[in-house]
């Protein structure tokens, strides 16, 4: 027989199948987004209108004017509202995933480094938290901490079931919980642009610098 594997071995193979599923398969079907763990055929078998890819595209031109009140990784109340000045990248995440969530926030956080001399000037970003009943703002900021220390450019947010809900509605993102205490979801970050208008989605878990400024260019007027 041979050794067992080590769990460090074992979680480090799981990435890398479960990453280069996600590319394959989002080659094949031209970008579809693929809410985590979702098998290749109930994809085949969704009608493209109920598909996650169409629902976040469908919310492209959505006002988010509300009353969408969160709590900061500090504890501090957070009015979405205020930040309509400037373009805003939002994310919703689960701080007990595994693999895509902070793939998704590794990535910004690999955006933000190479474009230190606009974030804050040209864009911010929202990190919201789907799991209500684990994470809290201090496992947020813990969390956040991973990736930023810059808060007052990068909240990490907690809400109430019915504002968080609501907002991903707003924003055209889908998310269930899953049998294993995770969460389905739409992978991908959404550009909103000053005034509350969801102007881009920007699918996959990985993002080049040129797919998140090229729509926050385009939020800002510039061509």
């Amino acid at each position: 027989m041979g050794t067992p594997m080590s769990g460090k071995l074992q979680f480090v193979l799981s990435v890398v199948l479960v990453t280069g599923l996600i590319f394959a398969v989002r080659e094949v079907v031209k970008r579809f987004v693929i809410p985590q763990q979702q098998d290749v055929s109930s994809l085949i078998n969704t009608d493209p209108s109920k598909s996650p890819f169409h629902i976040a595209s469908a919310a492209v031109g959505n006002n988010l004017e509300g009353n969408f009140v969160f709590t900061d990784q500090d504890g501090a109340r957070f009015d979405v509202k205020t930040w309509f000045d400037k373009p805003m990248v939002v994310s919703f995440v689960f701080t007990n995933c595994p693999v895509i969530c902070p793939a998704i926030t590794s990535s910004l956080s690999k955006v933000v480094k190479e474009n230190k001399e606009r974030f804050g000037k040209d864009f911010r970003i929202l990190t919201i938290s789907f799991d209500i009943a684990k994470d809290t703002p201090d496992v947020m900021k813990k969390f956040g901490h991973n990736f930023t220390e810059d808060f007052a450019n990068w909240k990490f947010l907690t809400g109430s079931a019915e504002t968080v809900k609501s907002f991903a509605d707003r924003l055209g993102i889908v998310f269930k919980p899953d049998d294993a205490g995770g969460f389905l979801h739409t992978i991908g970050v959404t550009v909103v642009e000053p005034g509350g208008i969801v102007s881009a989605q920007v699918f996959g878990p990985q993002y080049s610098s040129e797919d998140i400024l090229l729509p926050v260019d385009t939020a800002l007027g510039k061509k």
